[in-house]
């Protein structure tokens, strides 16, 4: 049981890294940069689905653009 435990929590992690990784992109191919106030938003949301883990750009003071990356972990606890 740990050892599944540890290649969900590991499939998991990558999973992650890659969703900020896809925003942290997107961002600097918008112009959005971190010395102009912009951060990455985490955001957990319970669905039907399972879990979702949203990553967005945020701005204190500007309207964000749409996009985002989402990581779906299933009631099994597996990322999609």
């Amino acid at each position: 049981m740990q050892e599944q435990d540890e290649v969900l929590s590991a499939a998991l992690r990558a999973r992650i890294r890659e969703a900020r990784a896809e925003v942290a992109a997107n961002m600097a191919a918008h112009g959005l940069s971190e010395k102009d106030g912009w951060r990455i938003h985490e955001e957990m949301r319970s669905t039907i689905d399972g879990t979702h883990w949203v990553f967005r750009p945020v701005h204190i003071h500007r309207d964000a653009p749409g996009l985002e990356s989402v990581v779906v972990i299933d009631s099994a606890g597996c990322p999609q």
